[in-house]
């Protein structure tokens, strides 16, 4: 997900009190929303693509180095890197964004809702794949906040769980669909974003 992508600018908050970045990568949205946010919070699993989100990061951004989860504690993932821009930890299957499996890796997961974060206004979410198991450790959050939220979905099952957990705690989905992808093509289901 890129903030150069002009069909998701209506999307976006620009500005609030805390943004969560999950599946922040090298820091593109973190750094470039913290301007209008009190704090900003982002996680990420790879310690490659964690090493470069933490240089130059603005003074009220924090990084935690962990898969945002269901659970809090340790995952078996499927570690899969074409660079540290595009990857998946969690996904079997392999397509263009991903890469062939390249090994193993221990993730050190966190839920949303263990850290008790209030004010959340914010949340990005671009895991390849894990959405849906990270809504549902962000479930309390969610609730008490109420935040507007930009999740990448990358499969159908995983948009159609999404979709189904979010209306079912009363948020109105919007589904945004890249502009080059036709309703025929297989990217059209398996590739878009929700917006609520």
């Amino acid at each position: 997900m890129s903030l150069e992508e002009p069909w998701l600018q209506n999307y976006i908050r620009r500005s609030g009190r805390l943004f969560l970045d999950i599946g922040a990568n090298e820091g593109q949205w973190t750094k470039s929303l913290a301007t209008g946010y009190e704090r900003v919070i982002a996680f990420e699993a790879d310690p490659r693509a964690c090493d470069k989100l933490m240089q130059n990061l603005p003074k009220n951004a924090h990084v935690i180095c962990k898969g945002a989860w269901n659970a809090n504690g340790e995952l078996h993932a499927f570690h899969r890197f074409l660079s540290t821009r595009q990857g998946s930890f969690f996904r079997e299957e392999t397509d263009e964004q991903t890469g062939p499996r390249q090994g193993d890796i221990q993730v050190e997961t966190v839920t949303i809702d263990s850290l008790d974060l209030p004010d959340v206004d914010f949340i990005k979410i671009d895991t390849e794949g894990s959405e849906y198991n990270i809504l549902q450790g962000a479930i309390q959050t969610i609730k008490c906040s109420r935040p507007r939220m930009l999740i990448e979905i990358h499969n159908r099952e995983n948009g159609e769980l999404v979709s189904q957990f979010l209306g079912q705690l009363g948020f109105p989905v919007v589904v945004i669909h890249h502009p080059n992808y036709t309703v025929n093509s297989d990217e059209w289901s398996k590739h878009f974003w929700i917006s609520c």
